[in-house]
């Protein structure tokens, strides 16, 4: 939920911002934000997933990034 509320000041930021500093503080927000749900999804993905498959569902996020 943290994650939702800094995604949503940074594109505060990035619409409302008239100067360069806020803009680069929203792509620091959006990198903050980015990293936390990265995190907990893959935490989710470990999680619910057997150990068997771990591999294979981790390499389906990984070419989802490509």
């Amino acid at each position: 939920m943290a994650a939702l509320i800094i995604q949503a000041v940074a594109v505060g930021l990035f619409i409302a911002g008239s100067s360069l500093a806020l803009w680069i503080a929203g792509a620091i927000l959006v990198g903050i934000s980015s990293a936390i749900v990265w995190a907990s999804c893959l935490s989710l993905i470990v999680s619910r997933t057997e150990k068997s498959q771990l591999a294979q569902v981790l390499s389906y996020t990984s070419i989802s990034l490509s």
